[in-house]
């Protein structure tokens, strides 16, 4: 009998450090429930705010190179993706028919220079009338205008580029007719790209030559800062708008004519202002805005604020917080005034 009760009262103890060691696990999960946030601390920063357009880029220099003189295209010395200088030879078109009628027009030139010779000393001599004087010169300054003439289109067969750049596109091939017409190739300028965008009108005190500015082309990762560099001096009546030039880096020659960019105009900027991401601003029943400061227990407390312009995601604060407080800015929907949070390592 003793050994039976001796056995239960160890069973009865077992029993009892049992419950102690569960009743110590539930304290330990209480600790670990605590909401976990992110946190800032408020500190004095700058505040900008742009309105977004889009905008198309542009080449400062880019041409249609037209031959000058029409014949039979010889030879094409570049090809699309070239780089060229100004004065580089593109084309050379066929000028036989030319070289040969400057021939000619050469050698009637010696013998009319010739026979002028004679008729002018003979004349300062008094030998001889003024009209055929007058007819040898005459027929020789004719010439020599033709000689001109034909020289000049003798060097307009060959077609040079106007100004250093890419060639874009090239639309002959070698035995071809080229004519004035029809151009021979595109070349284009991307070191002196700009950006055009068409501002409303009711931004027309805003906006202004040196206005700050952000260039974006997602496809090709772009994002510059640069300036408003020329502004339009014509509202277009059929959209209210006027036009703005922004000047454009390219040292890497990815940007080209006519890619479509995002174009975000500065309307406001301030110094020394308090900004909170805007993901930590709620808002109650009431529509008042709010966010969670903490205090150094880490109690959330809320705190009405008034806001004023927000973008990219950071919103104004011009009432309710001041620089040093503690807010909530990640997890801010997943606690209530008077939780008690754990930050984010």
């Amino acid at each position: 009998m003793k050994k039976i009760l001796f056995l239960s009262g160890i069973v009865t103890l077992a029993a009892c450090g049992n419950n102690k060691e569960e009743g110590a696990t539930t304290n330990t999960d209480s600790l670990s429930t605590l909401p976990i946030v992110s946190v800032q601390t408020i500190e004095q920063s700058s505040f900008e705010h742009f309105f977004e357009l889009q905008g198309t880029l542009h080449s400062e220099q880019e041409a249609l190179i037209n031959p000058e003189f029409a014949g039979t295209i010889k030879t094409i010395h570049v090809k699309v993706g070239d780089r060229v200088s100004k004065g580089q030879t593109i084309a050379i078109i066929n000028t036989d028919i030319v070289q040969s009628n400057l021939l000619e027009l050469k050698k009637n030139l010696e013998m009319v220079t010739l026979v002028y010779e004679k008729q002018k000393n003979l004349w300062e001599q008094k030998i001889g009338t003024e009209i055929q004087f007058i007819e040898a010169k005459t027929r020789k300054e004719s010439l020599e205008q033709s000689v001109k003439t034909g020289e000049t289109q003798l060097s307009k067969g060959t077609v040079i580029a106007p100004f250093n750049g890419v060639v874009d596109d090239v639309f002959v091939k070698v035995g071809e007719m080229a004519n004035p017409a029809m151009p021979i190739a595109r070349i284009v300028n991307l070191d002196e790209m700009y950006a055009i965008a068409e501002v409303p009108e009711n931004y027309l005190g805003v906006v202004k030559t040196g206005t700050e500015v952000r260039v974006k082309i997602a496809q090709l990762n772009y994002d510059k800062r640069a300036k408003i560099s020329r502004m339009g001096s014509y509202i277009e009546p059929n959209n209210r708008s006027f036009k703005a030039q922004i000047d454009l880096e390219n040292a890497n020659q990815q940007l080209i004519p006519n890619l479509i960019s995002t174009v975000q105009i500065r309307d406001y900027h301030k110094d020394s202002v308090i900004v909170v991401p805007s993901a930590g601003i709620l808002q109650d029943a009431q529509g008042n805005n709010f966010v969670y400061t903490l205090n150094a227990d880490m109690i959330a407390k809320k705190v009405l604020i008034k806001t004023g312009k927000a973008f990219d995601g950071k919103t104004l604060v011009e009432e309710g917080v001041k620089i040093g407080d503690k807010i909530v800015v990640d997890g801010v929907r997943g606690i209530n005034e008077n939780d008690k949070v754990q930050e984010k390592k």
